[in-house]
């Protein structure tokens, strides 16, 4: 959903220029900049009236990759600014590799934005046909009221650097129902030693209950990302796609088959997220996302100017991945959690958190099965590279599955663990990751199954890879 490029300003600091840094919106209507900090007053949860934080501005950053590609971020949660311009995972004039070779808004190719607008939406189900939804996507101006609050006790927030990455964090946030918590941090790679590792930013978010000691009922979690890869439509037309086996979704950009010649083919620029892994606090990791999939802006983001929450669960409710075969302007969402028609319970005293991958490419490879291969490749080597920044809850599974009881070798002894694990739940093993032989979904039978043939058939069936 393209709205045109916003203002954005260059910062010349030596020979290196940044867009957008620390920008400070001022226009916000509810907060006119001359007004203190205000405290206000929720909406109304179980534990009573919580009182947040509404900032007299709005404050974004913009994080930068080794080689210049930049995306601006805030305290709320939502990651391109409404389509800003400039600093939009787009390749900057000082991009290595050289400037994009179109960067007008001439509908031949607008290469100032890829990913226009995100955030998390986070849908609570309160009655049949009831719902409260969260999100600051499609928030041009943050006027209306679904968007996530800052607030006051809250994480450290703001931008931080290291020689491995450039990052943000947006500090604590809640849900419009104060139910929810919910914390992002982005890391962009930097530095000399990640000159190949460029064109991806890697992104942690934390969602746990506000009363942490109460569970949260009848939720879809999910992130929902607009992407404009650049096109020569003239409009946003996009073609979508999705790779179930990096939990990826993606788009690419159009190339019309008129006489213009375009300095790129856009049909070889790409853009696509992906789970990296998520776990609970028992740091069991699975990249099992939920569902997946890329839809129509014109059905379900222009008729109301944004979403509706209606509309959002009830797309949210089925699992696997989906894309439609029409060629136009589409936004995608990974849904890490839900169930069915009834939604997923947060636990008590436990935090969801998640890991994912935001990459693009462009042109590579004269097909666009080669392009879509280069941006398979980007967000296989942010996987990797997301280890640098994952400080806590590594996979204790070691190598392959099987190693039950921790003693570094498959054999006899785990099936006992196991099979004691199956008959006194939860199990009680020392890696539960080791104990989910088959890497499928919960501990159960068909694990202890896949061990027993691993141990007696010959020839024995390989055990899966640990998960990340």
């Amino acid at each position: 959903m393209s709205l045109g490029p916003s203002f954005w300003r260059i910062l010349t600091l030596g020979v290196v220029i940044l867009a957008v840094t620390n920008v400070v919106a001022t226009n916000r209507p509810d907060n006119p900049p001359s007004d203190p900090p205000s405290q206000v007053n929720r909406a109304e949860s179980p534990g009573g009236r919580v009182t947040v934080k509404v900032p007299a501005s709005i404050v974004w950053d913009t994080i930068f990759t080794q080689c210049g590609i930049g995306l601006v971020v805030d305290y709320y949660g939502n990651m391109g600014h409404n389509y800003l311009g400039g600093v939009n995972l787009n390749y900057s004039p000082f991009t290595s590799g050289g400037p994009e070779c179109d960067t007008g808004g001439n509908s031949r190719g607008y290469a100032s934005i890829y990913l226009g607008d995100a955030s998390p939406v986070i849908i609570r189900k309160t009655a049949e046909n009831s719902y409260v939804a969260s999100w600051s996507i499609f928030e041009n101006g943050f006027a209306t009221g679904t968007r996530f609050e800052p607030l006051i006790t809250s994480s450290e927030r703001g931008s931080f650097s290291t020689p491995s990455y450039d990052g943000f964090n947006t500090g604590t946030m809640c849900t419009v129902d104060s139910l929810v918590k919910i914390e992002k941090t982005y890391f962009a790679p930097s530095g000399a030693p990640n000159a190949d590792s460029c064109e991806f930013v890697v992104q942690r978010m934390r969602i746990f209950p506000f009363n942490i000691g109460q569970s949260v009922t009848n939720l879809a979690i999910g992130e929902a990302f607009d992407w404009d890869i650049p096109t020569d439509s003239g409009t946003s037309n996009n073609v979508g796609g999705f790779d179930a086996s990096r939990g990826m979704v993606y788009m690419r950009g159009f190339n019309s088959t008129d006489a213009v010649a375009d300095c790129y083919d856009n049909s070889l620029r790409y853009g696509g997220v992906a789970l990296i892994k998520m776990h609970m606090k028992n740091c069991f990791s699975t990249r099992d996302l939920y569902a997946g999939f890329n839809a129509p802006n014109d059905s379900f983001v222009y008729p109301s100017g944004g979403f509706v929450p209606a509309e959002q669960w009830e797309q949210m409710i089925p699992s696997g991945y989906t894309t439609g075969a029409r060629i136009t302007d589409l936004y995608s969402m990974l849904i890490y959690k839900n169930q069915a028609a009834t939604g997923w319970t947060l636990p008590a005293d436990d935090t969801l958190t998640i890991w994912t991958a935001l990459a693009v490419t462009r042109p590579s490879g004269g097909t666009t099965a080669q392009a879509l291969d280069s941006l398979k490749k980007t967000i296989d080597k942010a996987v990797a590279w997301s280890w640098q920044v994952q400080e806590n809850c590594r996979s204790c599974c070691i190598g392959t599955t099987g190693d039950v009881n921790g003693d570094g070798r498959v054999d006899v002894a785990d099936l006992s663990q196991i099979i004691f694990g199956l008959i006194f739940p939860p199990p009680l093993v020392p890696c539960l990751a080791e104990a989910n032989v088959n890497a499928v979904g919960a501990i159960d039978l068909s694990d202890l199954s896949l061990l027993i043939a691993y141990l007696t058939y010959n020839p024995r069936p390989s055990l899966p890879e640990c998960p990340l």
